[in-house]
């Protein structure tokens, strides 16, 4: 299984057999750490929506973190749901923004107006 990660050439793939030994905790942690990182992010983000922070960077993976083990796979996906839910905020928020730009515009008027003057 693979997700997107924040850059869009970058694929998360998860193992179906998880590595074994010391390699097994030490990826998980790494994975963990990571997944705290994009859940952190996606709480700043819903706060920037409503303007109450900046909007924070972009989770970078790293480029030797290997493959998520499979026992991550239920919370990376609770993380995908709430990343789409950001997702749509934003998209909410901008199309607001746009009808907020568009009501504000002067309008333009079909006929022409006269205004009497007295000389």
């Amino acid at each position: 299984m693979s997700f997107l990660g924040s850059n869009s050439e970058q694929a998360i793939t998860i193992e179906q057999d998880g590595p074994v030994g010391s390699q097994a905790g030490e990826a998980d942690g790494r994975w963990e750490s990571l997944l705290d990182e994009m859940e952190s992010r996606l709480a700043l983000h819903r706060e920037a929506l409503s303007g109450s922070c900046p909007v924070p960077p972009e989770v970078v993976l790293p480029p030797d973190i290997g493959q998520m083990p499979a026992s991550l796979r239920r919370r990376a996906e609770s993380i995908l749901v709430l990343t789409e839910a950001v997702r749509q905020s934003v998209e909410e928020a901008k199309a607001s923004i746009g009808r907020a730009i568009a009501q504000s515009r002067p309008q333009e008027r079909s006929s022409p107006v006269f205004l009497d003057k007295k000389a």
